[in-house]
């Protein structure tokens, strides 16, 4: 039995022969991966764990190691950076914009109260939507005027914005499940093979 260790297979008529059939593995290879992938964040996800590219305003990022214990908190920060502390709150180190914090393998997110004053800031957007019956747009220029830190400012202000709140930010805050107390995962998905349907890969 001849045996190719390599993708030389010998002559070409033996390559037109076992180029599709390593072709179709490949590819097997990676519809497998794609399940056990779709099934490994559908189990995060069940346990706990959040999801997103950057914590929701007024959040923080506290990864757990697969026991459950916490190991740092990332705060993420408006000009892109990262800040990292220890889980009782000691400053560690700032990761750079476009870099990622630091991980573990089999760690899980969970979402923990940020600075006192974001979380405010969140509350106030409530409170006045709800009890003042102001609109995206003029709470918006209420937190410009009080010169309340936005979520887009530094580095997002030099290139898409000016560091100031509008009604699309506001509105999103407004918006987002996570602040009355529910996650939302896979509303969209740009899955390949699999896609989750009933809880299942």
């Amino acid at each position: 039995e001849v045996v190719y260790a390599t993708e030389n297979f010998g002559d070409e008529f033996t390559g037109d022969l076992i180029r599709p059939m390593r072709q179709w593995q490949a590819r097997q290879e990676s519809v497998d991966l794609s399940k056990l992938t779709a099934r490994g964040q559908m189990s995060a996800v069940q346990a706990g764990s959040y999801f997103g590219s950057t914590a929701p305003w007024g959040y923080d990022y506290l990864y757990c190691t697969s026991r459950g214990d916490p190991f740092h908190i990332v705060r993420y920060l408006p000009g892109g950076q990262k800040d990292v502390f220890d889980p009782d709150g000691t400053f560690q180190f700032r990761v750079p914009f476009g870099e990622r914090p630091p991980r573990m393998d089999n760690d899980s997110v969970r979402l923990v109260l940020s600075l006192p004053e974001r979380v405010e800031t969140v509350r106030n957007i409530f409170t006045w939507y709800v009890t003042e019956g102001l609109g995206t747009r003029a709470i918006g220029n209420r937190l410009n005027r009080l010169a309340v830190t936005s979520p887009r400012s530094g580095w997002w202000a030099k290139r898409f914005y000016h560091g100031n709140w509008n009604c699309s930010t506001v509105g999103h805050i407004l918006r987002r499940p996570v602040y009355t107390g529910d996650t939302v995962w896979n509303r969209h998905t740009q899955g390949k093979f699999h896609k989750i349907v009933d809880g299942r890969s």
